[in-house]
């Protein structure tokens, strides 16, 4: 791998961020093998590591801003806690529903199982 795969397989990996921060990303990493040079191209690479966990790094320090700039998932993180409140109060209902739903699934599939495995029995002999 070379440093333009390296850095075109970090921008695919951090397409889900904004395309500012992707090309801060991007310029940095550039510098980064400027400054080492040419020759020291795969020590860079092996050095850095592979460009997923960079992105990963990446990601996770840009969604720690975002929190931290206040402009965070708040209103996402509420409507998470909503879910999971009305999962529970609904769990009574939907448990034992969920249940007979599966219960009838299984007996349908065994009876059309059973309606192939059971042969019918043959005719009597016709008396003369």
């Amino acid at each position: 791998m070379n440093r333009h795969e390296f850095v075109a397989q970090l921008k695919t990996k951090l397409r889900s961020l904004p395309a500012e921060e992707i090309a801060n990303a991007a310029a940095y990493y550039e510098e980064y093998f400027d400054d080492a040079g040419p020759e020291n191209e795969e020590s860079v690479i092996a050095e850095l590591g592979s460009p997923s966990g960079i992105a990963s790094k990446i990601i996770g320090e840009f969604a720690i801003r975002k929190v931290d700039d206040g402009k965070g998932t708040t209103k996402a993180g509420l409507s998470a806690i909503w879910i999971v409140v009305l999962g529970i109060f609904a769990s009574p209902i939907a448990l034992p529903l969920a249940i007979a739903a599966v219960s009838v699934v299984f007996a349908l599939v065994f009876a059309k199982l059973m309606s192939f495995l059971v042969l019918p029995s043959p005719l009597p002999p016709a008396i003369n």
